[in-house]
C-alpha cells in the first residue's frame, strides 16, 4: 500500500470514529481511534499535531464510556504534544 493510501486510511478511520462518537456509538469508535492513531504515529511520528487531535477525540469517546483514567491519560498526552508545537 502506498504512503498516500495509508494516510487516507488513517483519516477515514478517524472520521468514521468521530461519526460513531457523534451518534453515541462510543464503544464502536474506540478500536477505530486506536487503529487510526497507530497509523498516524507510524506515518507522521508520535509528536505530530494530528496525533494530538485524534488523541483528544479518542479521550472524549473513552470519557463517555466512563473510562476516565484512560481518557485522562490521553488528554495529558495530547496536551504535551500540543504544548510542544505552541
Amino acid at each position: 500500500m502506498c504512503d498516500m493510501t495509508i494516510g487516507m486510511a488513517a483519516r477515514v478511520l478517524d472520521n468514521v470514529a468521530g461519526m460513531f462518537t457523534a451518534i453515541g456509538l462510543h464503544e464502536e469508535a474506540d478500536p477505530l481511534y486506536r487503529r487510526a492513531l497507530a497509523i498516524m504515529e507510524k506515518r507522521l511520528g508520535p509528536q505530530h499535531p494530528d496525533v494530538a487531535k485524534t488523541l483528544e477525540f479518542h479521550a472524549g469517546a473513552l470519557q463517555m464510556l466512563g473510562r476516565e483514567a484512560e481518557a485522562d491519560g490521553l488528554y495529558v498526552h495530547a496536551k504535551a504534544i500540543t504544548d510542544r508545537h505552541a
